[in-house]
């Protein structure tokens, strides 16, 4: 059921006039508590300043900001619902057990009790993956993971008041000296900032662990992270290819196009 409605203007190629629409998104029950904790906590607006890439020089007109990759992505997702869905492995309505997160996380509606859908999990995620970034992206990910290998006081004061869970995850990160994923860990700092009692952030950091940690997820999780990455990349060739020497541009707007492109993607799933 859907519960929040998000507005967004989709805008391909700022050279071509009319070349940008607007679209509704459809936010299911988790998202929308979710959204509420971080907009609470002004993550949301942060989200809208952090440029996509970084330190990267982009003209004006073609910049975008995470805020705009996740958007983009959630109504990617949307499509895949209403266009796809009954051609995919596990639909986006597939409920996930307590096997698959590892935890026995439901939500409470009056007299009702929701376990999260995949749509679900994939509108969470698409979230939470994006909140940790920092505005340089990757390169300040590796300053910030050498600043934490060296001066060990400064992990212990980072994970200070992190669950054993997210403590071990940290050190995997750390150890690693993973700085493509360093910032899942900041990411989950900003969780351990929600209400730790709302089924959506206990959703939102369960994915963060089994996306790490690949080893521990069932066949459906396996499922639901390929589904992921292939709209996340999807995404990038989209808001990206306009930056590159050679200016490409996927007009979305074409449903049949995009249908055919998506379930070409999509066939393996």
């Amino acid at each position: 059921e859907n519960c929040m409605l998000l507005s967004y203007n989709i805008v391909i190629s700022p050279q071509q006039r009319g070349n940008s629409y607007t679209v509704s998104i459809d936010g299911y029950r988790y998202i929308e508590e979710l959204w509420g904790e971080l907009d609470r906590l002004g993550i949301i607006e942060r989200l809208k300043q952090v440029p996509q890439l970084g330190n990267i020089q982009v003209k004006s007109k073609l910049k975008k900001t995470r805020y705009d990759y996740v958007m983009l992505q959630m109504y990617l997702h949307q499509f895949v619902r209403k266009n796809l869905n009954n051609k995919l492995k596990y639909s986006y309505s597939n409920y996930l057990r307590k096997d698959d997160i590892l935890s026995d996380i439901t939500m409470t509606v009056g007299d009702k009790q929701y376990a999260p859908s995949i749509g679900d999990a994939l509108q969470v995620f698409a979230v939470a993956y994006n909140i940790g970034h920092f505005f340089n992206t990757f390169t300040a990910s590796m300053a910030a993971l050498n600043l934490v290998s060296e001066i060990h006081e400064l992990k212990d004061f980072i994970t200070k008041d992190m669950d054993e869970a997210s403590i071990a995850l940290a050190d995997d990160i750390i150890e690693s000296h993973n700085y493509h994923r360093f910032h899942l860990l900041n990411s989950l700092l900003i969780l351990d900032k929600c209400d730790a009692e709302k089924p959506s952030v206990q959703l939102a950091k369960a994915l963060i662990h089994l996306y790490i940690h690949s080893d521990l997820r069932t066949e459906k999780m396996a499922y639901v992270f390929e589904v992921f990455r292939d709209i996340r990349t999807f995404s990038y060739f989209i808001y990206d290819l306009p930056v590159s020497q050679t200016p490409l541009y996927l007009d979305i707007r074409n449903s049949d196009a995009l249908r055919t492109m998506l379930s070409e993607m999509l066939d393996q799933y």
